[in-house]
């Protein structure tokens, strides 16, 4: 028997051609290495065939043709060289890779090993051919894979996009609502004023409250509506800690005054002045008061109290109220963070980046059904720092 004899005859260049245009019109790449595994046996019989995409410890092994056997070791996959060792050591000789190179980038390997015979130049003119279209269609799907992933890409933007803009919208209304609150404001302001003229003294007081709420509100919105950096606390007045917690139970006492089962309580200390907005200062008392009366739906005692400690001027909010529980102690100065149905979650974090603004702190006490005392420190000014004020002219004589 002649060596030809004894070798695999070489595939017939027409079933060769219509094998590979089957393989290469498959829809997918399912169908792709399923019309492979089928041709394989015919193109080249008795081979075993093995794809390797990828190198070093990222490479995937596939088996195409032939008895597998075990499945290679994980570190003989991580190269042509390593897994045509281990096909050898399974008895097979010799052993063919043939790379899968295309679009200037090594894809990965086509290795080809047989027992018992060698193959034909024929056979491996197919198998190049073969490799030509794995490589093809690897590449096509990792085109594929990477044009979908950048469409998704594309798509979040756009719906990122499409977020910024809605709320570039809305910051547009909220703004121009906030201008047409400011000047609501101005009208309330100026109203209350002419009524403070001729309206008799009971009603004084509460008028005074009027003009205070709508100045601080109008104070606080042109604070918003600003665009510079806000002023050095340099540049803030100086002002009596006792003066504003009085005015800030005064704009308060529509939340208490009707409900006589809450009882109020003040301890003020004569104490140095602080630097600060009054308005800025008077919206933390005021939400940590309306706060402490909504601790107290069954009635209760809200006690303020003023004191110096450690060269800062010291101000305690308490209530009798439910509490706050250990874990909600450290969320509730976040935004959008509150234990009440009612609340919206902003009161404290402004609260607190106010005071933080003045260097600062706010801080909680409290205890599930003990109540809770808000601390506010401010740090106090010295009486030698305090610019004189100017001295009046002496009048000509």
């Amino acid at each position: 028997m002649t060596a030809r004899s004894r070798a695999h005859q070489d595939p017939n260049p027409i079933d060769l051609a219509a094998m590979l245009r089957l393989i290469a019109e498959a829809p997918d790449q399912r169908a792709f290495f399923a019309a492979l595994r089928q041709a394989l046996p015919a193109l080249l019989p008795g081979a075993r065939a093995d794809l390797l995409v990828g190198e070093g410890s990222g490479s995937s092994w596939r088996p195409l043709a032939g008895e597998r056997g075990r499945d290679p070791p994980a570190g003989a996959a991580r190269s042509d060289a390593g897994f045509k060792a281990w096909i050898e050591s399974q008895g097979y000789a010799p052993v063919a890779a043939l790379p899968l190179e295309g679009a200037g980038q090594r894809l990965g390997w086509l290795t080809l090993a047989r027992q018992g015979g060698a193959f034909g130049a024929g056979e491996l003119a197919a198998a190049g051919q073969l490799a030509a279209l794995v490589t093809l269609r690897l590449l096509y799907d990792r085109s594929r894979d990477d044009l979908a992933s950048r469409e998704e890409q594309v798509a979040q933007l756009e719906r990122r996009l499409g977020e910024h803009e809605e709320v570039r919208l809305r910051a547009t209304l909220a703004v121009g609502a906030a201008h047409d609150i400011g000047n609501l404001f101005t009208s309330v302001l100026g109203h209350a004023q002419i009524l403070q003229q001729d309206a008799p003294q009971p009603l004084q007081r509460d008028l005074r409250a009027i003009v205070q709420a709508a100045g601080d509100g109008h104070f606080l919105l042109r604070r918003m509506l600003s665009l510079k950096t806000p002023p050095p606390v340099a540049a803030a007045a100086v002002m009596s800690v006792s003066q504003l917690i009085q005015d800030a139970l005064a704009l308060t006492r529509p939340f208490w005054e009707k409900r006589p089962a809450i009882a109020i309580r003040t301890a003020l200390a004569h104490t140095p002045p602080v630097r600060a907005h009054a308005a800025e200062l008077r919206e933390v008392l005021v939400n940590l008061i309306i706060n402490a009366i909504g601790a107290m739906p069954e009635g209760g005692a809200l006690t303020l109290r003023s004191f110096v400690a450690d060269s800062r001027v010291n101000v305690e909010v308490s209530d009798t109220g439910h509490g706050i529980s250990r874990e909600h102690q450290s969320t509730i100065f976040q935004p959008f963070t509150t234990t009440r149905e009612s609340g919206r979650g902003l009161g404290l974090s402004v609260s607190r980046a106010i005071v933080e603004g003045y260097g600062g702190t706010l801080t909680v006490r409290s205890a599930p059904g003990q109540g809770a005392t808000f601390a506010l420190a401010l740090p106090a000014v010295r009486v030698r720092d305090i610019p004189p004020s100017p001295s009046r002219p002496r009048p000509a004589s």
